[in-house]
């Protein structure tokens, strides 16, 4: 769906043509004996009536006087909750269904591979993964989506072996050939993380924790190897500067950024653009600079020496930001709420949970 609609407009109407493939459809719901096949064109069929509709829609919304949008608006809400309590139900169904099957069709285990990845589940993609290469051991699909979700789950060694796999098949997809290059020296950086963690652990390291509106996601900060990026984080956190603010920018099996203050008012025009005032440093280029893993704490910017408020949570492994972001922690607990997060989710209370006896001073830069 691309409808250019201002974000009020948009978010109910396409609400709206979500939900409006379900009036006139009644598939039945996924059972444990069901026909998952037909359970999946069932679902398929609500979407193309869903992409019809959206045409319809779209022009009837440009030209519809201003009561007519009025209605479409309000008919979204509603028609939202109808989507909501029936083709989502079925969509997690035959996910579920999918899972405990012990062998799936060719379609169904590409579409729930596929779905899993996406919705950054890389458990449940290595899964299906491994279901649908046992079933069509040639899919292409298959034959990236196993390495990919091994190495988001920082299996490196397993990527690094099934990558090769999909290269000498000819079939490796172009948005996973950075990860097949990275994983080999991926093995090596993970071991040297791993060791650090433990070096680590009994270092008494800060603490934060984000309270969103998916749950509450606790972070390790890494005083030793970003001790400004740190100070920065507590003191803000400590200020209340982070509560109220909305993560305004989220790519799937990538990262969640927030931290913008500008995302605290109703008009994300704005959003991605603020900041607490002023800069500081990068430390990217420090020795023993942490990598960029799953659950990493990295500092957004726009350029060396640009960083402030802003910072992005990653869902997997990314290699290309090494050496360009400033990596200051990690998520203890509650990755699979950061896997979750949509933009507009909130972080309704940030706290200090635990940090050194000393004062934490920002050393800020003039670039802000």
């Amino acid at each position: 769906m691309r409808i250019s609609l201002p974000p009020r407009p948009r978010r109910l109407l396409t609400a709206a043509l979500f939900a409006v493939c379900v009036a006139g459809l009644t598939a039945p719901m996924a059972s444990a004996q069901g026909d998952l096949d037909a359970q999946l064109e069932a679902i398929r069929a609500r979407e193309k009536a869903l992409d019809e509709k959206v045409v319809e829609l779209q022009t009837e919304y440009r030209t519809a006087d201003e009561a007519r949008k009025q209605e479409i608006e309000a008919e979204g809400e509603q028609l939202f909750e109808d989507f909501q309590s029936n083709v989502v139900k079925q969509r997690d169904a035959l996910m579920s269904a999918a899972e405990s099957a012990p062998q799936l069709s060719e379609p169904v285990a590409v579409w729930a591979a596929t779905n899993a990845f996406g919705e950054n589940n890389y458990a449940k993609a290595e899964q299906f993964s491994k279901k649908l290469l046992a079933t069509a051991p040639q899919n292409r699909i298959g034959l990236n989506l196993l390495p990919a979700s091994q190495f988001a789950q920082q299996k490196f060694a397993e990527a690094e072996q099934n990558f090769a796999k999909a290269e000498a098949a000819g079939v490796l997809l172009q948005q996973f050939a950075s990860f097949a290059e990275a994983a080999p020296q991926y093995k090596e950086y993970w071991a040297q993380e791993q060791a650090t963690r433990q070096k680590q652990a009994s270092m008494n390291l800060p603490r934060v924790v984000f309270k969103t509106t998916k749950g509450d996601i606790t972070l390790e900060l890494f005083e030793e190897e970003a001790p400004n990026a740190v100070a920065n984080m507590i003191t803000l956190v400590e200020s209340g500067f982070y509560d109220g603010t909305k993560f305004h920018r989220v790519i799937p099996n990538f990262m969640a950024q927030g931290g913008d203050p500008n995302s605290k008012n109703d008009d994300p025009s704005d959003d991605g653009r603020g900041g607490p005032g002023y800069a500081i440093d990068s430390e990217f280029d420090k020795p023993g600079a942490r990598k960029h893993f799953r659950g990493t704490l990295s500092a957004a910017n726009s350029g060396p020496d640009t960083a402030g408020s802003q910072f992005f949570l990653t869902h997997l492994p990314t290699p290309h930001l090494n050496g360009r972001h400033t990596v200051y922690g990690r998520v203890l607990e509650g990755q699979e709420v950061v896997d979750s997060l949509q933009i507009g989710d909130v972080i309704q209370d940030a706290e200090v949970i635990n940090k050194r006896n000393h004062p934490y001073t920002v050393e800020k830069n003039s670039n802000g």
